[in-house]
């Protein structure tokens, strides 16, 4: 599984916003060095590239990213008025 991968499903089963520092504790649990020193820039790119593919993560302020699934043959993100897309 990608680094990617497993972010995404990170936010698949959080009961909660998880912020990007929860998120690299959870990435890189089996590193024994802790992941590298810039951990946290990896994540944010990770929700970036996620975004991207068209996957609704909202950044909830002081809290964390939490992933809102759309259901499949929903409009991607693309397709939505500019208003609705969660950046």
């Amino acid at each position: 599984m990608t680094n990617r991968n497993a972010v995404l499903s990170a936010l698949r089963s959080a009961d909660r916003p998880l912020t990007a520092q929860n998120l690299a504790c959870i990435i890189y649990a089996d590193d024994p060095d802790g992941g590298p020193d810039w951990a946290i820039s990896c994540i944010r790119v990770f929700i970036h590239e996620l975004r991207q593919e068209g996957h609704k993560i909202s950044t909830i302020l002081n809290s964390g990213y939490i992933l809102q699934e759309i259901p499949h043959g929903s409009p991607s993100k693309t397709n939505l008025p500019a208003d609705d897309r969660a950046y």
